[in-house]
């Protein structure tokens, strides 16, 4: 029994030092290999606030875009009624602090409102994807003039084979409103764009 045990000890240690060996030669030839855990996908950084009513828009017109870019008029729907009932507020109600922009400029952010009220409305009415990309590029350039305004924002995204410009996160994927699913991602998305 006691040379057994002597034995099945020596066994013992004798793996653990080959495990040990193992260890400190293989780690330099497994360095460069990757986890067996996939790494996360990074979560594109937000935009820079502008507002909290400009920044109360965003997660709508965000989806709205969206469904455009994928061709998805059904999915509008909800969205495009979110952007209109956001909007219906009254411009005497609207705060140069609410817009994100100096008193200086207020004016001209509540001179907005009407196009872009007018914009969400044809939003909510567009039958066709035609006439949901027409209404939501008057929207995007009523927004664009608030964002510039306010000097901060979302990037601004342009496409040399659309007439309009869309807002979206700085770091996101493009995503072009105007195009379609086969061309969703033909565009540049400006980022850090100031005044």
């Amino acid at each position: 029994m006691r040379h057994t045990s002597l034995v099945m000890g020596n066994t013992s240690l004798a793996i653990a030092l080959s495990l040990l060996l193992v260890g400190i030669f293989a780690a330099p030839a497994l360095a460069g290999l990757e986890s067996a855990t996939p790494a996360a996908t990074p979560t594109p950084a937000p935009a820079p606030s502008v507002g909290p009513a400009f920044d109360a828009l965003m997660p709508a017109y965000d989806a709205a875009r969206a469904a455009l870019s994928a061709d998805r008029i059904g999915d509008l729907a909800q969205p495009a009624r979110d952007l209109r009932r956001l909007l219906a507020a009254p411009a005497g109600e609207l705060t140069a602090e609410g817009a994100g922009v100096p008193a200086a400029k207020l004016g001209e952010v509540r001179a907005l409102l009407p196009p872009l009220r007018k914009a969400s409305e044809a939003l909510v009415a567009a039958g066709t994807l035609p006439a949901a990309r027409d209404a939501f590029g008057e929207l995007s350039k009523s927004l664009l003039a608030w964002r510039k305004l306010a000097g901060r924002g979302p990037g601004i995204g342009s496409c040399p084979m659309v007439e309009y410009p869309w807002l979206q996160p700085p770091e996101a994927q493009v995503e072009n409103p105007y195009a379609g699913k086969a061309m969703a991602g033909c565009g540049t998305v400006q980022r850090d764009v100031g005044r």
